[in-house]
């Protein structure tokens, strides 16, 4: 090991010390030191960051090419330090209901995890990042044990989980015995030198699909997703859905990108499916959901859904360097958009359920006249997770038509905008009944905090400036793409 290997995992590092040092301080300080540790945790989130971007070395690698430090990880890396703190600042406002200590450490070594994910290059790494992941997780919605639902949805994720982690690593294995290597680089070399029609191959990639599937709450290994969501205290709910869904998708696309090019006639097929079965499921289902988390539940799968018709897209244009760079930074971008928007539509969630008591639809009613800003917020967020412009979502689900239509998918885009006409439905019946339900008068608005507050403006500015002027964030995407797109498309 040498200094630059240290060196590029010194994100990793700051998450690990700074979620150790969280649960020191709480044990011997208590309840007085948690606006400290808050205020640490973003400090620490910052200067994480800004290391992750001054670390970076172009097409580099670490540990032997098990990590890779590329504009790609670096990309990445931001989002989901910035997600864990905004989730850890949300929590803040629950911290005399849950141990809030203990749900800012697990979400922070549940962030190390993904950013293992976001810079992987071997099979190996990536079982890591999966685990580092899951395993807090799994704590986080059962964290307040007290509550039937939380410990009934824990249990149903963490033994689906642990089930699909036994696949992945089998599969993982599987190929390890057909290629002599786990480096993604290396497996796909040899696969183009000696051939891809060996049937052996499709189990071994069956296994691996099926492990990371679940992982990204994909049609059909979506069922512990509604459970697991509405179980959840609502701030461990926006992190597994904003957090943990797209570090498993990072994971998914470096894999796409490095490792299965040979296998695209095996690979493109499967990943339709899955695309175009969880944005029918995900989109249909969530009509008849009364819980407002249970709604989203389902919308977070047909969102897997767009997400993975880019990766169709990135992965049918394998062969050529300028498309294939296209449809990693639309893939890219939509899941900054999406983190935002979710984070948000969920922060408002959690400020209703704190003054009513609960996330039923009836809880949203009158909204628009008691907490008029809160309301608005919500209706940019329903607005933007439909598609509907000025706000983020709708450039973010143009950029993903844009690329499968480019890539010859013309049918599976056409799918995703009936399935988003679909969705139009759900989300703006939370809105009718914000403004539009006359329900029962409340005796106080609903006021959130401090903290509840600076995640929903911040949500909120995102998502309308990303509408607005895209450029920054998907000429990110496009540059962090540059010495990615080179290695993926060489032969």
């Amino acid at each position: 090991m040498q200094i630059e290997d240290l060196i590029s995992i010194l994100p990793e590092i700051i998450i690990t010390v700074v979620a150790a040092c969280v649960l020191m301080i709480d044990a011997f300080g208590g309840r007085r030191t948690h606006r400290a540790l808050m205020l640490m945790v973003v400090a620490g989130s910052i200067a994480a960051i800004l290391v992750s971007v001054l670390a970076r070395t172009d097409g580099g690698s670490a540990f032997g090419g098990m990590l890779l430090t590329d504009g790609y990880s670096v990309f990445f890396k931001a989002l989901f330090i910035a997600i864990a703190a905004l989730s850890i600042v949300l929590a803040f406002a629950q911290s005399k209901d849950v141990p809030f200590a203990e749900l800012a450490a697990l979400v922070l070594f549940a962030t190390v995890g993904m950013l293992l994910l976001g810079g992987t290059g071997d099979l190996i790494t990536l079982y890591l990042g999966v685990e580092l992941t899951s395993i807090p997780v799994y704590v986080l919605v059962a964290i307040k044990r007290d509550r039937f639902r939380a410990t009934e949805g824990a249990l149903k994720y963490f033994l689906l989980g642990a089930f699909a982690s036994g696949v992945l690593l089998y599969g993982i294995a599987w190929l390890f015995g057909l290629t002599g290597t786990t480096n993604l680089k290396d497996m796909s070399l040899y696969v183009q030198s000696q051939g891809a029609d060996n049937p052996w191959f499709m189990l071994g990639l069956g296994l691996l699909l099926v492990g990371l599937a679940f992982k990204v709450a994909a049609v059909p290994f979506h069922m512990w997703t509604p459970d697991a969501y509405q179980g959840a205290p609502t701030p461990s709910t926006a992190f597994l859905a904003a957090g943990a869904k797209i570090g498993a998708m990072a994971g998914l696309l470096r894999v796409v990108m490095h490792g299965l090019e040979p296998w695209q006639d095996m690979v493109l097929p499967i990943v339709i499916a899955v695309a175009v079965g969880s944005m029918v499921l995900g989109n249909f289902v969530a009509i008849w959901q009364q819980d407002v988390k249970r709604l989203l539940a389902y919308s977070s799968i047909a969102h897997t859904g767009y997400m993975l018709v880019g990766i169709a897209a990135v992965h049918a244009q394998a062969e050529s360097g300028s498309l294939m760079q296209d449809a990693v930074a639309a893939v890219m971008f939509y899941a900054a958009v999406y983190a935002l928007m979710t984070l948000g539509a969920f922060a408002v969630t959690f400020a209703v359920e704190r003054r009513t008591g609960g996330t039923d639809m009836e809880n949203f009613q009158n909204l628009g006249r008691s907490s008029p800003l809160l309301a608005l917020a919500m209706l940019i967020f329903m607005i933007s997770l439909t598609g509907i412009p000025p706000a983020a979502g709708f450039l973010g689900k143009l950029y993903l038509l844009q690329v499968a239509v480019n890539a010859g998918l013309t049918w599976v885009a056409v799918v995703l905008v009936l399935t988003s006409t679909v969705s139009a439905y759900y989300y703006l019946r939370v809105v009718v009944n914000m403004y539009m339900v006359e329900g029962k008068p409340r005796a106080l608005p609903v006021a959130p905090s401090t903290a509840v507050g600076a995640v929903v403006a911040l949500g909120v500015l995102g998502t309308l400036v990303l509408g607005i002027y895209p450029t920054g964030v998907l000429d990110w995407a496009q540059t962090a793409f540059e010495e990615v797109g080179r290695l993926a498309a060489s032969p």
